[in-house]
Order: structure tokens, then sequence, then C-alpha cells
């Protein structure tokens, strides 16, 4: 048995507007400012860089998310968890990888996946995001792996409901 947790998991939200209008909200800096520091109430959202060339973009992202995190989980990680993520768009398909915070070696926890928008008809996108999740860490790794799982899950479909109020808002002011 290995000493250590690998998860693999899939998201899907519906996302009330049409592909092409995804990937242009996903990408608005300032649109997702806002739906993390003022819907989601994180503390930090910050995009460091930003590059295109031709039709890929690829940023990096500094967050302070809002989480609860266990006792034990915060003597590992610290009471501030951060990450970064680095990621680029390229092809309709989005890959990312999420630095671990402070205090966590790359080399003993690592996150990375993609996110793929697929037309449900012609105003709702269905977003897809597959998420593999690898914690190397001996006693505490299965706990740090599912503290980050459920994070994962709850922050990505809270983030899917607060883009679909702002785009509803959008659709009828």
């Amino acid at each position: 048995e290995k000493p250590w947790v690998v998860t693999k998991i899939q998201l899907a939200d519906l996302i009330r507007c049409s592909g092409e209008a995804f990937w242009k909200v996903f990408l608005d800096d300032a649109l997702q400012r806002e739906i993390f520091t003022a819907a989601l109430g994180y503390p930090s959202y910050r995009v460091s860089e930003r590059h295109e060339l031709g039709s890929s973009v690829t940023r990096r992202i500094e967050v302070t998310p809002k989480l609860e995190l266990p006792s034990a989980a915060k003597k590992i990680v610290g009471a501030m968890f951060s990450y970064v993520e680095e990621g680029e768009l390229r092809d309709g398909v989005y890959r990312f990888k999420l630095s671990p915070p402070h205090g966590v070696e790359s080399a003993r926890a690592s996150i990375h996946g993609e996110i793929r928008a697929e037309a449900a008809n012609v105003d709702r996108t269905l977003r897809i995001i597959d998420l593999t999740v690898d914690v190397r860490m001996p006693l505490v790794g299965k706990m740090l792996e599912g503290v980050a799982v459920q994070a994962l899950k709850d922050g990505y479909t809270a983030h899917a409901e607060a883009l679909n109020r702002h785009l509803e808002r959008q659709a009828d002011g």
C-alpha cells in the first residue's frame, strides 16, 4: 500500500451563459476578484501575472481562501492558508496547478487539474473540472487530502453559484 493518498475527482456545474461567454467571464480578472472577495468572502485574490499570446492565456493568481481548517491541519499549513494557481487556457482547456501553501513542500503535496466548458444548450455551459489531489505526508496525508478535496468541492460549487447570480443580474439589467 502506498504511504500517500492520490484522489481524482470530477466536478460539473451548469453555468448560465454560452461557452464563448464562459471563457470571457472566466478570464475577467476584475469580475473574478469581485466574486472571490465580495461574494465568497476570500481574504485575498490577486492576479499577479497574465500573458496573452494568440488564443493562449497564461496567468498566476495568488489566493487566500476563506476556510475553516481542523486544528491538526492548521498546525501543518498555518492559520492563514494560501496558494498560488498557475494556469493556461489553450485550445478550449484551462490546465492549472495549485502550489501548496507555505510550510508544505511541493514534493509532498500537489493539486492540478483542468477545466473544460461544454455547451449544454444555447445559453448554458457545463463547466467540467477534473482534479488530482496528491498528498505524500505520512500520518496526516489522508486527513489533509480529505480537507483539500472537500474545500475544492465547496469552493468550486460556491464559485459557480456566485457566477450564476452575477450572470442573472447582468441578463436582467
